[in-house]
């Protein structure tokens, strides 16, 4: 599951794992940014990454963040709100 919050430095997308237990010591909460701000966009079709627009008042971009905290760069426009991978 991922979870936009509203914090004092900006939005941050959270994913929770369902499947594990709500102990911190067993990954429960993953926060793939820690950086900078980052808005999700969209689950990909596996589940297993999403797409977030990150650093939207600095270097804005688009990232595909997996599950397991890697990310890859995106090449579309910083100015992308939403997107429907396929």
């Amino acid at each position: 599951m991922a979870v936009e919050l509203n914090c004092p430095n900006g939005q941050t997308v959270l994913y929770l794992d369902t499947s594990r237990s709500a102990d911190p010591e067993s990954g429960f909460v993953i926060q793939p940014v820690t950086d900078s701000d980052s808005h999700f966009l969209a689950w990909t079709p596996d589940g297993q990454a999403a797409y977030l627009k990150i650093d939207s008042l600095g270097n804005a971009r688009v990232v595909r963040t997996d599950v397991n905290g890697a990310q890859e760069l995106i090449p579309i426009s910083e100015f992308t709100y939403d997107l429907a991978p396929h």
